[in-house]
């Protein structure tokens, strides 16, 4: 017997809708030919969890989420079904949480099983829980390292405005620092400059050096004399008795030594002097009094001395620099030191042979060395001081009274 065609064509197509009805729920996780228990849960929100949806027990799947739809007793709630393929008893105190099950955000029902002796019968409601959603679990286990994050954030830019505070400071003293090199930079050229110029440090140093030289060429024939002085003193040291010398000396040391016995026991002048306090009064006063007129004299020799230069034998040579300023009053000293308290230079003896002398204006002691009518003698004896006073300098004096070294050396018709 012969099927007719159109017997198969409705086989095969009752065949094919029936594949394709069990494809399609199987893609969508149902299985028509799989059967079960089906146990319903009520839930406030269901975070995207759908129809064929794993159920499991421990990791282990004992279903499918059958159905996910709205309540239709409970408004703003949902009602799943769960459809229990396995053969798990489940006490009515079990819990069906809706869990992530990857970091896809897939979802999945965990059955927690509780510990009520009495079990779940098919189509009872179970107890249902929704479980922290992944975001929601990240961003709680974050918010500590958030907070972290945000007090680092706060402390860093406290750190930040305190280091810039600190650069900012330093850089503005190191910019005044700078500017105030570059104006002593400027002040030092000027000073340097200045000091070139006529009238200046320099150039008067300059102008000392070549009339020390001019000194020095003018004062040749002083030198050959004095060769010939000493090779004459030689001589005679030479021929000298040293015998007679001694003898001399030991008749010295004996009448020294009658000297002082008589000190000691009050005879004589000095004997006198060292026991009577009156007689040591009266010297100590006399000195005194010959030390202001010394003093006078020096400051106003023209009241005491009228003199010229007359050749006693040996040769003497008066400028006509000098005769001026004999003419005019005029000396030159050698100014070492000056101080408004007084120094224990005073009466000092330097270059073997010079003292020094003590003079006050009125308001600083003033300590001089040497008095001559020369300018180049002055500036001579200056710079053999310069070593010990590096301060030293020639000094003009007019009827005992200070003036300026231009104005004297203009005065006395002065050419270097």
């Amino acid at each position: 017997m012969h099927i007719k065609k159109e017997i198969k064509l409705g086989l095969l197509v009752i065949v094919a809708m029936t594949l394709l009805i069990w494809g399609f729920n199987f893609l969508k996780g149902k299985d028509i030919f799989v059967f079960g228990t089906q146990y319903y849960g009520v839930y406030e929100k269901v975070n995207g969890l759908s129809d064929g949806s794993p159920v499991i027990y421990r990791g282990y799947r004992i279903g499918t989420v059958q159905r996910v739809r709205l309540h239709p007793e409970q408004p703003g709630k949902f009602l799943v079904t769960l459809l229990i393929s396995e053969d798990v008893k489940i006490p009515d105190n079990s819990v069906a949480q809706i869990q992530n099950m990857d970091i896809m955000g897939s979802k999945v029902v965990e059955i927690l099983i509780g510990d009520s002796p009495a079990m779940l019968q098919p189509g009872d409601f179970i107890y249902t829980d929704v479980g922290t959603d992944l975001f929601e679990q990240v961003s709680v286990e974050m918010q500590p390292i958030k907070e972290k994050t945000e007090r680092v954030l706060v402390q860093l830019d406290t750190l930040l405005t305190h280091v810039n505070r600190i650069f900012s400071s330093e850089m503005e003293q190191s910019m005044q620092k700078l500017y105030s090199t570059i104006d002593h930079l400027q002040q030092t050229s000027q000073h340097i400059s200045s000091s070139f110029q006529d009238g200046g440090a320099l150039a008067n140093s300059l102008q000392n050096v070549e009339i020390f030289t001019s000194g020095l060429k003018d004062q040749a024939q002083n030198m050959e004399s004095t060769m010939e002085n000493l090779a004459v003193f030689s001589q005679g040291l030479s021929e000298v008795d040293l015998a007679s010398i001694a003898a001399s000396a030991d008749t010295l040391l004996i009448g020294l030594n009658e000297l002082m016995t008589m000190a000691t026991t009050g005879e004589g002048t000095l004997g006198l002097l060292m026991s009577d306090a009156e007689l040591y009064l009266n010297m100590a006063d006399a000195t005194a009094n010959m030390d202001r007129l010394l003093a006078d004299l020096r400051h106003h020799p023209g009241r005491y001395l009228n003199f010229s230069a007359v050749n006693f034998g040996r040769r003497v040579y008066v400028t006509p620099t000098e005769k001026m300023a004999e003419e005019k009053n005029i000396v030159f000293k050698v100014k070492v030191a000056s101080s408004k308290e007084p120094l224990d230079i005073r009466n000092a003896i330097v270059l073997d042979d010079i003292p020094v002398f003590e003079d006050t204006d009125g308001r600083n002691y003033i300590y001089t060395v040497g008095e001559t009518r020369s300018f180049e003698k002055a500036e001579i004896l200056r710079l053999k001081l310069v070593d010990q006073f590096p301060k030293a300098e020639v000094i003009a004096l007019r009827d005992g009274k200070p003036i300026r070294l231009n104005r004297a050396l203009m005065q006395v018709n002065y050419k270097n």
